[in-house]
């Protein structure tokens, strides 16, 4: 409906303008009230097409900043419907579970809780199928989004990106292919080398290898200290 209103009031306010030009060009009469007119309805229309146009504009240029801040985790406020859809599940009547599904998203097109479950238990392939996919991706649940674009890829419909960067790169991953690993290649075993003869006439050294040499004995020396001759023994001697 907001497309719409956009359409519709983005081609009037073009229109205007274009009117005001070709009214000022064509007749330059001071009483001339045409201009002046459809600059007045250009100016009230411009209004109402920035009114239209405000939230598409924020949630492009702020929406990857203020995403992780304002998502947050939704709660099913307690109603009828969730009794009789909780009274359906547990009975596993999936056509009434459809049922009361599409008929909450009707009414309730804001609540993601109906069309969750309604993808959920509807039959793969069907109509249903794709409807439901198709509003669960508007919302920003990353594992129903992957869900989702899975139901909708099977109907060969392309779910395109989605408006929270977080959740692109959720559908980026899943989608990724894991490159297999690479086939052995078999190589033969690798014969036993033969071992070489010696050739006798080959010789490294001409003459003989010298002998080695004895290792030298050590000769000790008395250590300690010794006792010096006395004077009397030296004149007695002499």
């Amino acid at each position: 409906m907001l497309v719409l209103l956009r359409i519709v009031f983005t081609t009037a306010w073009a229109y205007c303008i274009y009117q005001a030009a070709r009214s000022a060009e064509g007749n330059r009469d001071v009483e001339n009230l045409g201009p002046v007119l459809y600059l007045g309805l250009t100016l009230l229309i411009g209004l109402i097409v920035g009114a239209v146009w405000t939230p598409y504009l924020a949630q492009f240029v702020y929406g990857p900043l203020t995403d992780n801040l304002t998502d947050s985790t939704y709660v099913e406020p307690e109603n009828r419907f969730l009794k009789m859809l909780r009274w359906a599940e547990a009975r596993k009547r999936r056509k009434l579970i459809v049922l009361l599904c599409f008929l909450e998203g009707i009414f309730h097109p804001n609540r993601p809780h109906a069309f969750i479950v309604g993808l959920q238990n509807a039959k793969p392939g069907s109509w249903l199928e794709k409807v439901f996919a198709r509003e669960v991706f508007r919302f920003g649940n990353g594992p129903n989004c992957e869900l989702a674009a899975a139901a909708l890829r099977r109907h060969g419909i392309d779910p395109g990106n989605h408006r929270s960067a977080d959740i692109n790169l959720i559908l980026f991953a899943a989608r990724r292919v894991v490159k297999p690993d690479a086939e052995r290649i078999a190589v033969p075993r690798m014969p036993a080398p033969n071992s070489l003869k010696r050739n006798p006439k080959i010789r490294i050294f001409t003459k003989a290898e010298p002998s080695r040499p004895t290792p030298l004995q050590r000769t000790t020396t008395p250590t300690g200290t010794q006792k010096l001759p006395l004077l009397r023994d030296i004149t007695r001697n002499g």
